[in-house]
């Protein structure tokens, strides 16, 4: 339960059912939105498009709530985005979430139990449902050294061939550009190039393809 004010009333709102919750989400998007325009200066540095989806996985019985936030969502005229781990529900189905884009996680850390052909296979699902990519560059645990190396090789044309022909969004868990830029200026050229579809392969030691 929260308080909320503008057209979801300055009484308590429960979350209990589809109206009041997406009451609840459209009253935030049309807060953010008038929050936006309101700070001009951001406009300057800034090209806000639209909006994501926070959960990487949709619940069944948040159907509605998600076909109506997005459907609201453009008739504010701005996009929605949903970045879906691979293979959970709704990801072959995007589309009838009204989402215009959607952009898979490929699941491959470099220090869990899924390997580089998690890449593979997920590139193959994203081409197949007309889908991006996540490009995943994270710290800790659970990402080695050359994750972030096997997400750029894999994505040149003699492999998936995503680096010029997807949709792709990147994701720097644990850290920032600037922290990769003053920690690992090499890989930020990388990501540089990537980006400019200049990259090329980078071999490491016991690579296997």
């Amino acid at each position: 339960m929260i308080r909320v004010s503008g057209n979801c009333t300055s009484s308590a709102l429960y979350f209990d059912t589809t109206e009041r919750r997406f009451a609840a989400i459209s009253w935030w998007i049309d807060q953010f939105i008038a929050r936006w325009h309101a700070e001009s200066y951001l406009s300057q540095k800034l090209h806000f498009r639209g909006f994501l989806w926070q959960r990487e996985s949709i619940n069944e019985y948040d159907d509605e709530l998600v076909k109506r936030t997005n459907a609201y969502i453009r008739t504010k005229g701005f996009l929605s985005l949903w970045l879906p781990y691979y293979a959970s529900y709704g990801t072959t189905n995007w589309k009838d979430f009204n989402f215009d884009v959607a952009a898979y996680h490929t699941n491959y850390y470099g220090n869990t139990m899924y390997d580089y052909q998690w890449v593979n296979a997920v590139s193959y699902s994203a081409s197949y449902y007309n889908t991006g990519i996540q490009m995943i560059y994270g710290k800790g645990p659970i990402y080695n050294g050359t994750h972030h190396l096997d997400h750029f090789n894999l994505g040149l044309p003699e492999y998936q061939g995503y680096m010029k022909h997807s949709f792709i969004v990147y994701q720097f868990p644990n850290q920032t550009m600037k922290t990769i830029y003053s920690e690992n200026i090499v890989d930020y050229i990388r990501i540089y190039m990537f980006i400019k579809g200049l990259y090329t392969k980078i071999p490491y030691p016991n690579m296997v393809y």
